[in-house]
C-alpha cells in the first residue's frame, strides 16, 4: 500500500530559472510558467539525477527545503541531530516555526483585545455563533528579535487532517458552489465523529529566523509567547498582546456550522446550472459556510457575525406577515372588557403625535 508522501519543498533563486528549464526540456516535455515564482505548468515527474544535472547545468549550489505541518516534537527521541548547515553562507535565513499544542475537551477561540491593526490580524471562525473570534496573527519585536506569532483553536489541524484543500480556488462556477456545500457537510459530519478531547484546545507558534533549530529553540524560550497565561493577561508593559478568549463545545460548533448551511440551502446557494457563474451572494454564502465550521484561510472575505444585511438574514426579512385574525385574537385575550379596550386605544394614542396614527396614504388624499 501506499503509506505516505513527502510533502517538502524546493526553493531556489529565481535567476535560475530559465537555465534550469532550458536544460530540463532537452528530456522532458515540460512548459514552465512566466510568472517569476512559479515553476511549471501541470505536475511534471522529474528522474532525481535530471533533476540535479539541470540544476548544475544553471549554476545553482544552493537549495531552500521548506517543510510544512510537521510538528517535529522536540525530544531526543525525534530530535536526533541539528537539520541546518550550520556553515552554509546563507544560513542566517533559516526560519523555524517553533509551537505549543494546548489539549482541552473545548474549542478556544480569540479576539485582539485591542482590535485589528497593520501588525494584527484577525480571522473569523465559526460565524456567526462566535462573533468574529478565531485565529490571531501578531507581527511583533521582542528584546530585538522579530517575530510571527499565531494564537489559533486546534481545530484547524483535525480539519486539515479530514481535508488539506478545503478552499482551493475561489468559486467560479456553480458546480463549484456546490462543491462547497458538499465539503461543508460532509466536514460536519466527520468533525462529529471525533471526540471533543481531539478537537479541543489551541495552538501557540512563533516564526523565528535563526540559524540553526538549538538557536531558534533558545530564543523561543526567552519569550512569553509559548506560555498559555500570557496572552489572556500580558501585563500593562505588554497590553498590545492582550486576547480576548471565548471557548466552545464541539456541540456548539456543529450546530452552528449546521444552521449555515440550512440557511445556505434555504436562500438556493447551491441552486444553478453546473457552468453558470455564481453571483456575489453565492460566492459569499459558500465560503461562509466553509467558514462556519471554523475555515479561513484568509483569502477572502467572510461575513461579519452580526452584519445586519448578511445573506442569512434574507430568510428573516422574507418571513409572511402575522395573519390579522390572529393578532386579534391574542388582543382580545389580553384585553377582554371594554375598560381594557378602551385603555390600551388610549395609550397607542399617546404613542403618537397629535393623538392619532397618519394614514399610509398622506395628508392629500382624499379615500382615507
Amino acid at each position: 500500500m501506499l503509506l505516505a508522501q513527502s510533502g517538502h519543498q524546493l526553493w531556489v533563486d529565481p535567476t535560475f530559472k530559465e537555465p534550469f528549464f532550458d536544460k530540463l526540456q532537452q528530456w522532458r516535455s515540460i512548459q514552465p510558467v512566466k510568472r517569476t515564482f512559479q515553476a511549471a505548468f501541470g505536475n511534471a515527474q522529474v528522474p532525481v539525477s535530471v533533476f540535479v544535472h539541470g540544476l548544475k547545468i544553471a549554476g545553482c549550489e544552493t537549495l531552500r527545503l521548506k517543510a510544512y505541518g510537521q510538528k517535529l516534537p522536540l525530544i531526543s527521541q525525534f530530535h536526533i541531530q541539528e537539520p541546518a548547515e550550520i556553515s552554509h553562507p546563507l544560513v542566517k535565513y533559516n526560519e523555524w516555526d517553533i509551537g505549543v499544542t494546548i489539549p482541552s475537551n473545548y474549542i478556544w477561540l480569540f479576539s485582539p483585545a485591542n482590535g485589528t491593526s497593520k501588525r494584527v490580524t484577525l480571522y473569523p471562525m465559526c460565524i456567526p455563533g462566535s462573533l468574529d473570534y478565531g485565529l490571531v496573527h501578531f507581527k511583533a519585536q521582542f528584546q530585538n528579535w522579530n517575530f510571527q506569532i499565531k494564537v489559533y483553536p486546534r481545530i484547524v489541524h483535525v480539519m486539515k487532517a479530514f481535508n488539506s484543500h478545503i478552499q482551493g480556488e475561489r468559486p467560479k462556477t456553480v458546480y463549484a458552489i456546490r462543491q462547497k456545500g458538499h465539503t461543508t457537510l460532509k466536514m460536519i459530519q466527520d468533525l462529529s465523529s471525533v471526540p471533543s478531547s481531539q478537537i479541543g484546545g489551541f495552538r501557540m507558534e512563533i516564526t523565528i529566523r535563526a540559524k540553526s533549530l538549538a538557536t531558534a529553540k533558545a530564543i523561543a524560550g526567552q519569550t512569553p509567547f509559548l506560555r498559555a497565561a500570557f496572552w489572556l493577561n500580558p501585563g500593562d508593559s505588554m497590553s498590545r498582546f492582550k486576547l480576548n478568549a471565548k471557548i466552545v463545545t464541539k456541540s456548539a460548533l456543529l450546530d452552528n456550522a449546521n444552521w449555515v448551511y440550512q440557511q445556505a440551502l434555504a436562500q438556493n446557494v447551491f441552486q444553478g446550472r453546473d457552468s453558470g457563474n455564481p453571483s456575489p451572494i453565492q460566492v459569499r454564502a459558500a465560503l461562509d459556510c466553509l467558514a462556519s465550521f471554523g475555515w479561513n484561510s484568509g483569502s477572502s472575505r467572510i461575513t461579519k457575525s452580526l452584519d445586519k444585511s448578511a445573506w442569512w438574514r434574507e430568510s428573516e426579512m422574507e418571513l409572511e406577515p402575522e395573519n390579522p385574525s390572529n393578532v386579534m385574537m391574542e388582543l382580545l385575550k389580553k384585553y377582554p372588557t371594554d375598560q381594557s379596550k378602551s385603555a390600551f386605544l388610549t395609550s397607542i394614542r399617546g404613542a403618537f403625535e397629535g393623538g392619532y396614527m397618519r394614514c399610509r396614504k398622506g395628508p392629500n388624499n382624499s379615500s382615507h
